[in-house]
């Protein structure tokens, strides 16, 4: 297929274009000891291990996360749909989040946010899932202490970050109903080896063809897996998000500096319809390893706890300074991006309506020179 063709254009042109994803994750806390409990005593001095309350646990986070993220945003939704203006929806939530990986108890979503307010929304319901969830798990676990951490970031694709395609492999299962046997054992090595071979033309490919990566790769900030193909993400955005997992706690849902820095300007700028007034934390800086070349990376982050938690009480008493006004954090962001020009700039969201007190929607001035260049990886010299 030709770089003239039309089709082939419009869909470098989309892909080209930079996304802001936000990133949401949420580790279950204590899992670890909760599979390393004791075995317990039973018949005849045999010591078994009891594997079906970890097990339990774990099933149950997995699946109600979900559950509760999407109770919460269908309330959301339902209360911009009673305010009559048809354009708030997709204004201020935009599509849902989906899931990108599980990495052992942790679970971690991806969000497309297509102006500032997305991405603020989508943390608010996101704080009253995680809410939601500790009261499923002390109704139907009848367990109250467990916990969980979470951490939120934003990355720009596909320059700054960059989207990987990969082929998945699964396995044969025969369609005759026989499950041993030469002649399934005959079936199943010519099956594999033909799947094999196949799948082996396709990541061939996936390397060499244009097209078919544009085609992959068209819409990937909103869509899951396609044609038994996967898409994941890397870059240094995806490296401090998981660096700053690390600081989160059951306490603390830390923010990467990106994810703040959206937050507030959603919020300044008097159109953002908060869910409830969060307030945002700050803990100083700290070295992230590989992170900004050594120097400290801000750590932001927002209170878990409730209100009236021992935690949150003491802190009167240790830390007059937090929680912060938000005009402080912004005004510390857009120094933070000025000073560590050499290694970040801020988020710029092209389809956001840049009114505020940012032009937010306006890139900055080297992106048309790497476009050239991502176009040229593609397709090559013209």
């Amino acid at each position: 297929m030709s770089i003239t063709d039309d089709d082939l254009e419009q869909k470098f042109v989309r892909f080209a274009e930079p996304k802001q994803i936000l990133f949401l994750s949420a580790d279950l806390v204590g899992s670890t000891a909760l599979k390393q409990k004791k075995r317990k005593q039973r018949k005849r001095n045999v010591h078994h291990p009891d594997t079906q309350e970890w097990a339990t646990t774990l099933q149950f986070f997995f699946t109600s996360l979900g559950h509760c993220f999407d109770k919460k945003w269908s309330e959301r939704k339902a209360h911009l749909l009673s305010l009559k203006d048809a354009t708030l929806v997709e204004k201020r939530l935009g599509t849902k989040p989906i899931l990108w990986k599980t990495i052992g108890d942790e679970l971690v979503y991806r969000k497309y946010v297509a102006n500032r307010h997305q991405a603020k929304e989508c943390i608010d319901i996101w704080i009253n899932a995680i809410q939601e969830l500790y009261k499923r798990f002390e109704k139907d676990l009848k367990n109250p202490e467990i916990s969980i951490k979470s951490t939120a970031w934003v990355g720009e694709f596909p320059i700054q970050n960059k989207v990987l395609v990969g082929v998945q492999f699964s396995g044969f299962s025969g369609q005759d109903g026989n499950s041993s046997g030469p002649e399934h054992n005959a079936k199943l090595e010519k099956a594999t080896s033909a799947e094999a071979a196949t799948r082996s033309q396709k990541a061939d490919q996936l390397g060499t063809s244009p097209a078919q990566l544009l085609d992959i790769l068209d819409g990937f900030e909103s869509n899951p897996v396609k044609n038994g193909v996967e898409i994941d993400f890397i870059g240094p955005a995806i490296d401090i998000g998981f660096r700053l997992t690390k600081k989160a706690t059951p306490r603390k849902f830390v923010l990467s500096i990106d994810a703040v820095f959206l937050y507030v300007l959603s919020e300044l700028s008097g159109d953002g319809g908060s869910l409830s007034n969060v307030k945002i934390n700050y803990d100083g800086s700290e070295i992230l390893q590989g992170v900004l070349g050594g120097l400290p990376y801000p750590i932001f982050w927002i209170d878990m706890s409730k209100s009236d938690s021992s935690e949150v009480i003491a802190d009167q008493f240790l830390f007059s300074k937090n929680p912060i006004d938000k005009n402080s954090i912004y005004k510390y962001c857009m120094k933070f991006y000025e000073e560590k020009l050499n290694y970040v700039d801020r988020p710029y969201i092209i389809t956001d309506d840049g009114v505020s007190k940012t032009l937010i929607n306006k890139l900055p001035k080297w992106y048309d020179i790497e476009r050239t260049r991502l176009k040229k990886d593609f397709f090559g010299p013209r």
